[in-house]
This record gives C-alpha cells, structure tokens and sequence, in this order.
C-alpha cells in the first residue's frame, strides 16, 4: 500500500540539485532570458549582470541577487563536476564565457580541479579556453599548475593566437609544470 504524501513532503524532499533547477528554470520563466551576465550569448564578460529596463530599485535588487546566486550554481556545477546541472546551463543557453570577480571562467575552474567532463562539455559547447583571469592565467595553466594532464592534453589541441598567452604559457609551465608534463609539452612549447 502507498503512502500519501503532502506537497510539503514531496518539496522537501528535492534534492538541492533539482531545486537550483527548478530555481534557474522558474528565474527564466519569470524574467524571460536575460540580456546580459550569466544568461547572455555575448562572449562579453565585462558587460553588466543584468538587463535594466524599466525595473524598481527592489525588483533589481532582487534580479542582481537571483543572477548572483546563478553565478553561484554555475561555478559550483564546473568546481564539483556536476554534469547534470552543466548540461542544464548549456541548454538554457548561458553565457559559458562568463567570468567571476578574479576573472576565472567555468572551464579555468573545471581545469583547476580535474573535473575533465565538465572541460570537455564546455569545450564542445565552445566555452573559450583562451580566456585570461585577471593575473594573465588561462585554463590550460589552471590544468597545470594541478597537475592535470588529460586535461591539459584536451587544452593543449586548442590554438590561443595571443603571443602574450603563448609565453606566459611557457614561462607558467618552466615554473609550476611536473617532470611529466614538461615531457608532454617539449614538442608544443621547445
């Protein structure tokens, strides 16, 4: 015999994964697609976190916080290699350039911490991997200075045309690359 459950039981019950879901879904019903930040198309990440119109103070203080905490979902998705919720980001069209306050994109933190899927989603959803944080830092050198050489094998066939990304590159693995990764890159970087 099943149990009847109340719609307080069946809420509470989500997982914290399919409410942030829920939450991005519902954020993009109520506030169409946003033209700007985390939910644009534009590979911009200077532009501004939301589209203002004609919005009060209270209803954009309420946007800003919403985009906020979309921010949030994103960066933890690409951080713990959570594939469900990326492939939920990547769908809803979000803009996968997006950069944080230190200037760290998606794929620069997925690299950081060895959660390859997630760099090879963004990858194939044309994230850009030859973005720079605000220190000159790329993806590729995210995956080196952690030691993660599948990744920086996939980074590596992706050609950044900066001559400044090049030798920073360079000069990061001298630095900061294992025995083995030196190994790897002698033929990419002599």
């Amino acid at each position: 015999m099943q149990q009847k459950r109340s719609w307080r039981g069946d809420i509470t019950s989500l997982s914290l994964k399919r409410y942030i879901m829920l939450f991005i879904w519902l954020m993009m019903f109520t506030l169409g697609v946003v033209s700007h930040g985390v939910f644009a198309e534009s590979t911009e990440a200077s532009k501004p976190a939301i589209s203002y119109g004609d919005v009060s103070s209270r209803e954009l203080l309420s946007q800003e916080q919403s985009q906020e905490q979309l921010a949030l979902a994103f960066f933890h998705a690409a951080r713990t290699g959570d594939v469900e919720m990326m492939q939920t980001f990547i769908d809803a069209k979000v803009n996968l350039n997006f950069q944080n306050g230190q200037g760290y994109s998606a794929i620069m933190v997925a690299a950081f911490r060895g959660q390859k899927p997630i760099v090879d989603m963004l990858l194939e959803a044309n994230a850009d991997p030859c973005l720079v944080d605000y220190r000159g830092n790329t993806a590729l050198m995210a995956s080196i200075v952690s030691g993660e050489i599948d990744i920086a094998r996939s980074l590596l066939k992706i050609k950044c045309d900066s001559p400044h990304i090049q030798q920073r590159t360079e000069e990061f693995i001298e630095q900061f690359a294992k025995p083995e990764f030196k190994i790897l890159l002698k033929d990419k970087f002599p």
